[in-house]
């Protein structure tokens, strides 16, 4: 949220995690680019998320069992504030613009659990009734709605109603590893898994699928434009742009 293309001078903030199991949060300052150092995590980041006010607070999920909240305006010594312990490895964390006094962290075994993320202490849970759980995304249209990537399925939750998920539809049959809300409606979802690393848009109510399309590699992530119908999805060496009609 600190990334700013209107000001003087420009400002840009983002964080990254490498095979040395360290988050780093680069920032651009006085045209130079400074870089910090966080370390704790045992093993591989699997997520990382800023808390969308000020985006000085970050949340990191990783496969050591852990979610880990950091301060970024500290030293590295003082940047960690809390330390979540989890069952399995944490695959996806969310903080919704709208809800910023709660965190999402979902686990690999199939649990979505969410906090208070000033007291840390839990909400409630969601249970998908399946694993693996390889991705999760929490709606910015809606923030009732709750989706998850959980082996070859869709499942969503309605946390109105957050005893069991309220739909659960298959869309990659040999298993499904990323998906995400639209920004901008709560009608359509975005998935990506295999045959051959298939992406395919669905809308939710109707369960029809609008868009399928077979791609070799797509290890870079995907995501919906803020408030227009455009899905960019990082390739080998590029970025794929799509327009959804709605």
């Amino acid at each position: 949220p600190k990334t700013s293309q209107l000001v003087a001078p420009r400002f840009l903030q983002f964080a990254a995690s490498g095979s040395d199991y360290k988050l780093r949060i680069f920032t651009t300052k006085n045209a130079k680019i400074e870089s910090k150092e966080l370390k704790g995590h045992q093993d591989y980041i699997n997520s990382i998320a800023f808390e969308p006010e000020t985006g000085d607070i970050v949340v990191t999920a990783s496969d050591d069992h852990t979610a880990r909240v950091w301060d970024s305006t500290q030293d590295s010594s003082k940047a960690l504030l809390h330390t979540f312990s989890l069952n399995s490895p944490g695959m996806s964390v969310q903080w919704h613009p709208f809800e910023t006094g709660k965190l999402l962290i979902a686990q690999k075994s199939g649990v979505i659990s969410m906090y208070n993320s000033v007291n840390y202490s839990p909400i409630l849970s969601l249970d998908c009734c399946a694993a693996p759980l390889l991705s999760a995304d929490w709606c910015h249209a809606n923030s009732m709605l709750v989706t998850a990537a959980v082996f070859s399925d869709v499942v969503q939750f309605d946390l109105s109603r957050p005893s069991l998920p309220t739909d659960r539809f298959s869309e990659h049959m040999e298993g499904c590893k990323l998906v995400r809300f639209s920004r901008s409606t709560d009608a359509y979802v975005a998935s990506v898994g295999k045959p051959g690393s298939t992406l395919k848009v669905t809308q939710q109510k109707m369960r029809r699928t609008i868009m399928s399309i077979p791609k070799k590699i797509i290890g870079g992530g995907a995501s919906w434009h803020l408030r227009i119908p455009y899905l960019a999805v990082g390739n080998d060496r590029d970025i794929d742009l799509y327009k959804i009609s709605l």
